[in-house]
């Protein structure tokens, strides 16, 4: 990012920083100002199986979706529709 487009972007990151999940440092809970329902109008329900993770990575997985049950940021869900979970590693800074 250019200097430029950082001088642009930072004033409104900054003034809405409360609304971005940053680490473990803030108690983002979401937001209930809007309500969706997604229409699928007749559309079967897609399921997709779960991919093959280690047992590391699957109390690791645990643990964060804990933390978001906790904070109230997710929800329990018993819907036919599924989608995988996830787990994307950082960048390392090297």
């Amino acid at each position: 990012m250019s200097s430029v487009e950082r001088k642009i972007i930072e004033p409104p990151l900054n003034n809405y920083a409360g609304i971005f999940q940053y680490g473990e440092y803030n108690d983002f809970k979401g937001t209930n100002v809007v309500v969706y329902k997604i229409e699928t109008g007749y559309a079967h329900p897609k399921r997709k199986a779960p991919h093959k993770t280690s047992f590391p990575l699957r109390k690791e997985m645990y643990v964060y979706v804990q933390k978001m049950l906790d904070k109230g940021v997710i929800s329990p869900n018993h819907s036919p529709c599924s989608s995988p979970v996830v787990l994307v590693p950082k960048k390392s800074e090297n």
